[in-house]
């Protein structure tokens, strides 16, 4: 018996160690694979895309007493900024014809587009949009890209 029981151990040291050696040679050239896909430089969102997203953030504590969400004050707030017109890439805002890289009350103006522009103070990004068509703003010219 003692010899059965022997060869029974024998033999499942062998079973599993063949099973570990071909799975572990699967396993480094998957592991290899997905390291060279990491290596490989990545796109990210175009500045375009990124003015459509909504900010997820929000600095919140909670309240346990009343059992209440209360949103905290920014250290900084955000200043107040008009934009009233886009023309050939420039916005009219506070009331001045910016253009990208100029800064703006501490803030860099990083993106003009059609409809809207981006301004970013260090990790802040402020995102302004002309009012749509059907928005009555009084005082305000909207004028329309040719082409």
């Amino acid at each position: 018996m003692g010899d059965q029981s022997l060869m029974k151990k024998i033999l499942f040291s062998l079973m599993a160690a063949a099973t570990l050696l071909s799975a572990s040679s699967g396993s480094f050239k998957t592991i290899d694979m997905m390291v060279e896909n990491i290596k490989k430089p990545r796109k990210g969102l175009d500045i375009s895309v990124l003015m459509k997203v909504e900010d997820p953030f929000v600095v919140a504590t909670m309240n346990t007493e009343m059992s209440e969400v209360v949103v905290s004050e920014l250290k900084k707030p955000v200043p107040n900024f008009s934009l009233i017109a886009i023309i050939n890439h420039e916005a009219y805002l506070n009331d001045a014809w910016r253009k990208e890289g100029e800064k703006i009350q501490g803030y860099e103006l990083k993106f003009v587009g059609n409809r809207g522009v981006v301004l970013t103070f260090e990790k802040r990004i402020v995102k302004l949009m002309l009012p749509e068509k059907n928005t009555k703003v009084e005082g305000l010219i909207m004028m329309k890209e040719g082409k």
